[in-house]
């Protein structure tokens, strides 16, 4: 059964002499375990994003810098669970299929570079993007009067790009030290089988990218993200009870209609804040788990691609893809649920196609 990456190679068979922590067999069994849930919730995410993209687009992404966020966000979060789904289709023709086809017996390592290392640029560039917006509406909830002048639409799809460029470029060393190398499989009638290699400057490009971006910067987006959740939850209820005072020793004699108004903006804010706090908390607690391979590959000795602890290496990956693709799965229910001006154009959207 191929790893998720490099497989055995002639330096990876003189580290073996060590003693692995798991066994093969415990391996394989939980990676096919793993790839069960990783294969629905891609194809959940595939659908519930091109939801979330048409009802971003009907309410216009140019309309102000919210919506522009969101619809980034829900683009990159389709391209999260449409690319690992051809890995996970794979492992089990890999695992179980007869065809005796070689491209179809070996798309699991084939598809690790294509499809799965593009989908690790893409968790990253969810990752900056919910930094991005959850900044954005903590500031909205603390300084309301300068938001619009600070979040303009072009700023923040300027924001949205060198994002996206930023780290797709970081990533491009990996992959540019990285190739295909086909080997004669005795297990296999001596068919080939399709491994993938990097070069020792392709070692240290992967070390610079766990230690640099999946650990450290990682870490400093999830400090902020958890800063700017617990400044809205903070905000919002120092402003709940601020207004119900006014309201009860200043205001007792408003008129109805100011009543309704202030009601009205009191709910809509309530609503906000919610909607954010519900995508921020989903986003720190399947980052926290994602965040596991990077710091087991910096604490446990062998755990590296080639390393003779490859099968935890493997195996932690596959749990942090599990948990990549259920943030990127979800936000579609958190809309749905906690969302009106979603709802509505949702709505909008079912009646004019019926």
């Amino acid at each position: 059964m191929n790893n998720f990456s490099s497989l055995q190679t002639s330096q990876a068979n003189i580290l073996t002499l060590q003693v692995p922590l798991i066994s093969l067999q415990t391996y394989e069994l939980w990676v096919e375990i793993l790839h069960v849930p990783t294969l629905a919730l891609s194809i959940l995410g595939i659908i519930t994003n091109i939801v979330n993209i048409r009802v971003f687009l009907r309410q216009g992404v140019t309309s102000d810098s919210p919506t522009m966020s969101l619809f980034a966000l829900s683009v990159s979060d389709f391209l999260v669970c449409s690319l690992i789904f051809p890995q996970a289709v794979c492992f089990y023709f890999d695992a179980h299929s007869d065809i005796q086809n070689v491209l179809i017996k070996n798309c699991f390592v084939l598809s690790t570079m294509a499809s799965t290392y593009p989908h690790i640029v893409c968790t990253k560039i969810t990752c900056w993007l919910t930094v991005y917006i959850s900044v954005e509406r903590a500031v909205s909830v603390v300084l309301p009067l300068k938001v619009k002048s600070m979040f303009k639409v072009q700023n923040t799809v300027k924001i949205i790009v060198l994002i996206c460029l930023v780290l797709v470029v970081a990533h491009i060393p990996y992959a540019t030290t990285t190739s295909v190398i086909w080997l004669s499989d005795p297990n296999r009638n001596n068919s080939y089988r399709a491994v993938n290699s990097h070069s020792a400057l392709g070692s240290l490009f992967f070390q610079l990218n766990n230690i640099i971006i999946n650990l450290s910067l990682t870490s400093v987006a999830m400090i902020v993200v958890a800063m700017a959740t617990f400044t809205m939850v903070t905000r919002l209820i120092r402003s709940r009870k601020w207004r119900a005072l006014v309201s009860s020793a200043k205001y007792a004699q408003r008129t109805s209609q100011n009543d309704n108004a202030s009601e009205a903006l009191s709910l809509k804010e309530t609503e906000v804040v919610k909607t954010m706090v519900a995508i921020t908390t989903i986003f720190l607690a399947c980052q926290a788990v994602s965040h596991i391979p990077a710091i087991v590959m910096s604490t446990v000795p062998g755990v590296a691609v080639d390393g003779y602890n490859r099968y935890v290496f493997n195996l932690i990956y596959s749990v942090r893809f599990v948990f990549e693709v259920l943030n990127s799965a979800v936000h579609f229910f958190v809309y749905f649920k906690l969302s009106s001006k979603y709802n509505k154009t949702l709505t909008e959207l079912r009646t004019n196609s019926s």
